[in-house]
């Protein structure tokens, strides 16, 4: 296993050595490295919002940026992938959540740019995969005053009255990742199970 901290500047040229030098090529890239946090940035101080911003727009955005920059070299010439992992919160954003919710446009902004830029020139396609909310332990974790505004999701979402499944979203980016999915790019697929239907 490697290990890179993707906040920082030299993160993904880390990682993209690594695979370079192990495996010589690189298939697939799923950028779902992520942080998230709120902050009512009415209300936060100077700092507090400078800090978050940092963090969050370090990994989510920049982090997304280096790592598809520093492995483009390395990608297969045969058929191979970018899936960025965003987010509902792009389109359909909870209280709070302005800063996270920013980066998340900023990758569905990366994945219509490089659609455009890379395909031909690296033989590759590039899609986002935007969930709603998932059932993982650090959302079951979450503050009531929280998880109120996302039961509100629960109970409005067609499908049915939950989370998505943490498997029920990487089978989407499997089946992107499926040679039969070659003509699909620039795409930005939900994983909500309707929930911004209404």
């Amino acid at each position: 296993m490697v290990q890179a901290d993707l906040a920082t500047t030299d993160g993904p040229g880390i990682l993209a050595d690594v695979i370079s030098v192990k495996f010589g090529k690189l298939d697939i890239l799923v950028n779902n490295a992520g942080r998230n946090a709120f902050c009512d940035i009415a209300t936060a101080t100077d700092a507090e919002v400078n800090k978050l911003w940092d963090d969050i727009v370090g990994v989510n955005g920049r982090g997304t940026l280096l790592l598809t920059r520093a492995v483009l070299p390395i990608l297969s010439p045969a058929n191979s992938r970018i899936i960025n992992i965003g987010s509902i919160s792009s389109r359909d954003p909870d209280p709070n959540l302005s800063i996270y919710a920013g980066t998340k446009g900023m990758i569905e902004s990366f994945t219509r740019c490089w659609a455009r830029d890379f395909p031909r020139r690296y033989r590759c396609t590039v899609n986002t995969v935007a969930p709603g909310p998932v059932a993982t332990e650090k959302l079951l974790a979450a503050p009531e005053s929280y998880s109120g505004i996302l039961r509100e999701k629960w109970d409005r979402t067609p499908a049915a009255a939950r989370f998505a499944k943490q498997e029920e979203v990487a089978w989407v980016v499997a089946e992107l990742c499926d040679e039969k999915a070659s003509w699909v790019n620039g795409a930005y697929i939900p994983v909500t199970g309707g929930a911004t239907l209404s």
